[in-house]
């Protein structure tokens, strides 16, 4: 049985909530491709395989970001046609790359 206010509020509410989600998805797509962004190399400015900009630019987003917790993690994929692709993580307080194994991709929590 449906309740007289659900019949003339229910549509409303409803749309209200799509909007929220609308919005923290807007919000989440641009505060998540700040850091990308961020990190992106010029190939002319920028020496190719200085690991040192990536920390550098990193940890200037770090700063600024609203949401930094919103990256817990940062790895670098380095490859060349003979080898195996390294995986290597970035340890912010040591500001170096550690070698490390591949990260697991796995959905993010609680969803």
């Amino acid at each position: 049985m449906e309740h007289p206010y659900q019949r003339s509020h229910g549509g409303k509410a409803r749309r209200q909530s799509s909007d929220v989600d609308d919005e923290l998805a807007e919000d989440f797509f641009r505060y998540f491709s700040e850091i990308g962004l961020t990190l992106r190399i010029d190939p002319v400015e920028d020496a190719p395989g200085d690991a040192g900009q990536y920390i550098r630019r990193f940890a200037e987003w770090m700063a600024v970001a609203k949401y930094p917790k919103l990256v817990s993690n940062f790895y670098l994929l380095k490859s060349d046609a003979t080898a195996r692709p390294q995986a290597l993580r970035l340890n912010s307080s040591a500001r170096r790359f550690e070698q490390t194994g591949p990260p697991s991709l796995s959905p993010c929590a609680g969803t």
